[in-house]
């Protein structure tokens, strides 16, 4: 697609991995439970009142175990812009949610539903792993995306980045995302998301790290593995010991949110469909990427790359959004745009972060941020060689 997309390997087909996520995978066996969780039981009462005479389209009642298929979901880290995305797609006309809302007819644009639920596990049992659960705020919202077997899946996932420093520090300083914030940057949580998938890969020879591979695509994925791996002994101990430290302190929220934006960013990597930079491709040209009906909301063109083709874009040509409103829609989408990669927060600031730079978090936890460079060149953004960690594994 060029412009703003980004090509990073894959996505895997291995139902090992597929099985953790809400991508819609009919290959694998991917059997609803008949026995969810308490907290899931609750919540699916309630579908069932909702929806008791109800049907959806093609005849039929939607049963509170039966699955629904959504067109699209959008995911990134927390702080990512995905707000940014649903607005703008809804401006175009498409019913998607954002994180607290239930599911739209289009689909999602929503960071918590990179993940499926594991539901609350033993950490005596699991390596220190007590298990994935959604923010509560979205429990009570997005009731078909409750627990280990969920009722909603989705054709396409769409992986959207953002300026790995602007993402890292307004996630850092946007204490409202700490729900469960240790636990989703957890080495441990994704050491088990991925064991599965990593045992299916060995059995065919496959292993992160590995520089002899069977294509392209397989390299891609086995990089992303590697994104994946445990931090170090030393980092790993920082990292376990912020759980015990009273308060969120500047060095503690960086600390979280760099391990957050690493782990989760590498794991949608591995099955999204497609990755796009936030700041560069424009929503029209995102609603004509996705499945349908999408992109006939898109208008008469499919649009292209915003940070490529600033010029083209502000006069409505190939680089812009087409269709109704030419260079006034393609320059509102623009002022959008600067305006989201600008943007560090628009919730409380700590002072003692609004500098952070690489520099920093290379002192803080050098092996991590120097996955986040790495991570960051492969998405298409500038690390300075003046800002590389040194000495980092």
């Amino acid at each position: 697609r060029g412009g703003g997309w980004v090509d990073v390997g894959g996505p895997t087909l291995e139902c090992a991995l597929l099985l953790r996520t809400f991508k819609h995978a009919p290959h694998c066996d991917d059997s609803l439970q008949e026995a969810p969780p308490a907290y899931a039981q609750a919540v699916e009462r309630e579908v069932r009142e909702k929806e008791r005479g109800g049907r959806r389209e093609g005849g039929g009642r939607r049963g509170p175990s039966s699955m629904h298929e959504y067109p699209l979901l959008v995911t990134g880290t927390g702080r990512s812009g995905t707000k940014f995305t649903m607005e703008s797609l809804t401006r175009l006309g498409a019913q998607v949610s954002h994180d607290n809302t239930e599911i739209g007819r289009h689909g999602a644009i929503a960071w918590p539903l990179a993940i499926r639920e594991t539901g609350h596990l033993d950490p005596d049992k699991h390596q220190g792993c007590n298990g994935y659960e959604m923010p509560s705020f979205l429990h009570n919202a997005a009731a078909t995306a409750i627990g280990p077997s969920p009722r909603a899946r989705f054709t396409a996932v769409f992986h959207q980045v953002r300026d790995p420093l602007k993402c890292l520090v307004s996630r850092a300083n946007r204490i409202g995302m700490m729900y469960s914030p240790v636990a989703y940057g957890s080495p441990q949580l994704f050491g088990l998301l991925t064991a599965d998938y990593r045992s299916a890969l060995k059995a065919k020879g496959i292993q992160a790290g590995a520089q002899a591979q069977a294509g392209a695509e397989t390299l891609g994925l086995t990089q992303s593995l590697e994104f994946l791996e445990p931090p170090s002994d030393s980092e790993g101990r920082a990292y376990d010991a912020v759980r015990k430290e009273p308060g969120w302190s500047g060095p503690k929220r960086l600390r979280v949110a760099l391990f957050h934006y690493v782990y989760w960013n590498a794991f949608i990597d591995l099955y999204a469909d497609a990755t796009f930079r936030v700041e560069s491709v424009t929503p029209q040209a995102l609603c004509c990427a996705a499945p349908p009906p999408l992109p006939s909301l898109c208008g008469s063109g499919a649009g292209g790359a915003g940070g490529e083709k600033e010029e083209e874009a502000k006069s409505g040509g190939a680089g812009g959004i087409a269709g109704p409103g030419g260079g006034r829609a393609a320059a509102a989408f623009l002022s959008n745009r600067e305006a989201v990669s600008a943007k560090t927060n628009s919730h409380e600031i700590m002072d003692e972060l609004s500098e952070t730079g690489w520099r920093d978090l290379c002192a803080l936890s050098p092996g991590m941020a120097a996955r986040a460079q790495r991570l960051a060149r492969r998405y298409g953004y500038e690390v300075k060689p003046e800002d590389a960690c040194q000495g980092a594994a």
